[in-house]
């Protein structure tokens, strides 16, 4: 090798070991390794920064807010709400395990995680599961459903994006899907088996929320045409929901309490609750709810009010006396009280009839402005912002569905490339007003975007020096002997142990060039590699810190480094065997 190859291997070691030990974020590390590169002399900055230009980051970028929009829509949330939120004799893992495959193989893992995580929770809470039980296998089947298909994962995407630039025809809408459904099926048989035997029990971090003393009042409003009248509390998910209590239901004029688990929801029903003030945030975004109005609360002009803010009432207040309703909080301060807290006594069941006093708390959906404008005055002693999403719009899921389903199919027919039909995609939600520009924006994961763009980078100084062509000499200089096969699952272990500890996109720019020269070095066709490399990647089942889904439940499901590894070990034993056993009877080598 020259020296541009060895200053090449150098840069790539330091920057996988700056990822394993996290001496930097990842977007640092590996653009900083590509800044080196360019610096040394061993990349153009054409090279170097072309990445940025490529079709998969772009596709992934575009993916992002159409990911984006169906979460806005809440159609996850009812699916999760009619998955796991009703009692049943199904298998508790398999229904959670099949249904996030399945949607995972059409959009992105992340978002389907952050949005699955909290329901399958809600489900444990109900009954009286450890969330660890469940979580890590909901995550890696996400992972392994998320393999079916040419967008389920970005790394797929990375790799289709290689294999154009190398001269290959890129990945097919389902080209891959006959190597990895089996795949997927073989993991998610492994974890039904052996998940009980190798997860332990941990504690439900989420069940301290309920330790917190601040205690609000809240009313909703059960809506007309919402998909859980008629279903009972249970069946609806609003029984034992992490930190609040459903304390009485009001229906035409006569309260109901205690609530039983089967009483069954009407429209028009005003649920009282009191929980936390995290919990009841999240409250409004519950399907089928909204907040309950009064006097104070416009339902119609409630959307311009996209933030919600805790205040403490000061003594010098000129509201201290008299109701919320009669408070005017529309008229004084456009806002809305939407829950009420009074520490140590027991507040009227009506939020409208609560007489305020000093201290109490009151949280109001506001508009962004309302901070600074009432910060300074002495009606507040305090005002702080409620971190909450707005609520979910499931009137604008059949657009986001439309627009989804005919993204797939111009893909998987051919008519547009995976860039042009994402585009037009997110052209699309945002021109139906399904996501906002301001949402947009915000969707798009810039740091990953750098990952993907610092990853190909990398790899294209490895292909370009030869460091590549070296490594994969070695590979088939040790596997070689055993035949193409063995070479195929040498490149596929390889990978493996790579995207433990990088994440998937970098793992499929480094390695892509390695598993390609393995392939010519060889003289194999190199698709079926490429293809293998898209699976490998990934698979990253054995830590926590390999890919971003597992260090999201990594928390909730109050998880140690070890439990990733004991279910990732025979999961990641039986995905290596399926894949290698399949490709070889897909593409005979």
């Amino acid at each position: 090798m020259g020296a541009q190859a060895w200053i090449t291997l150098g840069v790539t070691v330091l920057t996988i070991a700056a990822l394993v030990r996290q001496w930097a974020a990842p977007e640092v590390a590996l653009l900083g390794a590509v800044t080196a590169l360019m610096l040394l002399g061993v990349l153009t900055p054409g090279e170097a920064l072309g990445a940025f230009g490529s079709d998969a980051l772009l596709s992934v970028a575009a993916l992002f807010v159409v990911a984006a929009a169906v979460r806005r829509t809440g159609i996850l949330g009812i699916a999760a709400d009619y998955l796991f939120g009703r009692d049943s004799g199904r298998e508790p893992l398999l229904r959670v395990m099949l249904p996030t495959a399945g949607i995972s193989a059409f959009l992105n893992n992340t978002p389907i995680v952050a949005m699955f995580t909290p329901a399958v929770i809600d489900w444990c809470k109900r009954h009286d599961v450890s969330p660890s039980r469940m979580l890590m296998p909901m995550c890696y089947a996400v992972s392994l459903g998320g393999m079916c298909t040419l967008v389920g994962t970005s790394s797929t995407l990375v790799v289709d994006g290689l294999m154009r630039k190398q001269g290959l025809a890129g990945i097919g809408m389902f080209e891959i899907t006959p190597l990895a459904v089996p795949v997927t099926v073989g993991g998610v048989l492994v974890m039904w088996l052996l998940s009980r035997a190798l997860l332990a029990d941990r504690r439900d971090p989420v069940a301290s929320l309920t330790t917190e003393r601040r205690n609000y009042l809240v009313e909703m409003l059960v809506n007309e045409g919402s998909p859980i009248v008629g279903l009972s509390i249970a069946e609806a998910g609003l029984r034992q929901l992490p930190g609040l209590f459903l304390m009485n239901i009001e229906r035409e004029g006569r309260f109901i309490g205690p609530v039983g688990p089967n009483e069954r929801l009407s429209a028009a029903d005003r649920l009282v609750f009191t929980g936390v003030a995290a919990t009841v945030a999240d409250l409004r975004r519950f399907v089928g709810l909204s907040p309950a109005p009064e006097a104070h609360y416009d339902p119609t002009a409630a959307g311009r009010r996209n933030r919600l803010y805790e205040v403490v009432i000061s003594a010098s207040s000129p509201i201290v006396g008299i109701t919320i309703k009669d408070a005017s909080f529309r008229r004084r301060y456009d806002a809305a009280v939407i829950a009420a807290h009074r520490s140590g006594q027991r507040l009227p069941m009506k939020l409208g009839e609560i007489e305020l006093k000093a201290g109490d708390t009151l949280m109001l959906e506001a508009a962004a402005g309302f901070y600074d404008a009432w910060v300074n005055s002495t009606d507040f002693s305090l005002i702080s912002r409620v971190r909450s999403e707005p609520p979910p719009e499931p009137r604008k899921a059949a657009r986001a569905i439309l627009v989804v389903s005919g993204m797939v199919l111009a893909v998987a027919f051919g008519w547009v490339p995976m860039v042009v039909a994402s585009f037009v995609a997110a052209g699309l939600l945002l021109a139906l007003g399904v996501l906002t520009p301001r949402e947009a924006s915000r969707s798009v994961d810039l740091p990953i975007l750098a990952v993907i763009a610092g990853s190909i980078g990398l790899g294209e100084a490895l292909q370009k020096t030869g460091a590549a062509a070296e490594i994969a000499s070695r590979i088939v200089g040790l596997a070689g002997q055993h035949g193409p096969v063995a070479i195929l699952a040498a490149t596929f272990v390889c990978t493996l142990l790579v995207t433990q500890f990088i994440t998937n996109s970098a793992a499929a720019g480094l390695m892509f060039p390695i598993v390609v020269a393995t392939a010519d070095s060889a003289s194999l066709d190199p698709r079926p590699f490429a293809l293998v490399l898209a699976v490998a990647t990934a698979s990253s089942f054995l830590t926590p810190i390999g890919y971003q889904t597992n260090l999201m439940i990594s928390g909730p499901g109050g998880y140690r480094f070890a439990d990733f590894t004991k279910l990732g070990v025979p999961v990641s034993l039986a995905v290596m065997g399926i894949t290698v056993f399949v490709a070889q009877w897909l593409w005979p080598l």
